[in-house]
């Protein structure tokens, strides 16, 4: 009531003063519709995002934190410092090129590395639209690119809801031909470049894909298809999204003419050409952080470690 001032009124009533708790009461009761009425189109959306992620086959081990990848190791916080520097700047830079490509041998560390710039990006503070897929060869969906497309997007989905209502429209134009089950140039168009570049102007986005071993996705076409799908996001027709992929693979023959291919878009770099200086520093660093913990080990105070390697 003091909000108002009606203990103030005193008989006999003046209009105005009628008039003016009258307006008060109006704008707050307009003030909680309008609270109301986002709060529901708020659980809309989330019922809406969720029947629709449930239309995308994912291939959830493929992504770099699920639980068939819970234990794979971390970069060292004193190891591949210039390299992991190297990447996010490339990542931040507006007139780099938007695919970094990371070549090496098995055994080089290529999926530690991506790991680790995954971790990084998840967990920046300007929050960018992250989306991973780490391919293992000859374990079905994980080791081929039929769901590739579908992966990311829920990925892009959960990190942007935003973006699921053009979704949503790509999936219900297709109801007679799944989209999920197009060729995938067709699923990228309609899955992640339009609904990115539908996104209204506002603060500026970037977006990070994230695939590892690359030489394993299985076909040799679709090696050079994937190449050449995520380079298509440089060419997106949105002012505010900046485009960039961080991908790994052996130096294979599929995956060098895919590289070929779209040079002008693609910085390389062969991750066995690291100076020698920078291996011992790698070296001396992890064996100081091991030998550390079988001591504490040894003496009985063990502290949890991370799994680096």
């Amino acid at each position: 009531m003091s909000k108002f001032g009606i203990r103030s009124l005193k008989w006999p009533l003046e209009s105005k003063d009628v008039d003016r708790i009258i307006a008060a009461l109006e704008c707050r009761r307009d003030m909680l519709s309008a609270a109301l009425t986002i709060d529901q189109i708020e659980q809309i959306l989330d019922i809406n995002q969720t029947l629709l992620l449930s239309k995308l086959p994912t291939v959830e081990d493929a992504l770099f934190d699920s639980q068939a990848n819970e234990h794979e190791p971390r970069c060292h916080p004193d190891t591949r410092i210039d390299l992991l520097r190297e990447i996010y700047n490339r990542v931040d830079d507006t007139n780099g090129k938007s695919v970094f490509y990371l070549q090496g041998m098995a055994g080089t560390g290529k999926s530690t590395i991506s790991c680790t710039v995954a971790q990084h990006m998840v967990e920046r503070p300007n929050r960018p639209l992250v989306a991973t897929f780490f391919f293992k060869r000859g374990e079905g969906d994980h080791g081929n690119s039929s769901r590739v497309v579908t992966t990311l997007t829920s990925q892009l989905i959960a990190k942007e809801p935003v973006l699921a209502a053009s979704v949503k429209r790509a999936i219900d134009a297709n109801a007679n031909h799944a989209i999920t089950g197009r060729p995938m140039g067709e699923q990228f168009e309609q899955l992640i470049l339009k609904p990115l570049e539908s996104v209204k102007p506002g603060k500026s986005r970037t977006v990070v894909i994230i695939i590892d071993a690359l030489d394993e996705c299985g076909s040799e076409d679709d090696i050079r298809r994937l190449l050449y799908q995520i380079s298509r996001g440089a060419k997106m027709k949105a002012d505010k999204i900046r485009w960039r992929a961080f991908m790994t693979g052996r130096p294979e023959m599929p995956v060098r003419l895919g590289i070929d291919a779209i040079r002008g878009d693609v910085e390389q770099r062969q991750l066995e050409l690291v100076p020698e200086a920078d291996i011992h520093h790698d070296l001396t660093s992890f064996f100081k952080t091991r030998f550390a913990s079988i001591r504490d080990d040894l003496t009985g105070f063990a502290m949890p470690t991370r799994n680096f390697l």
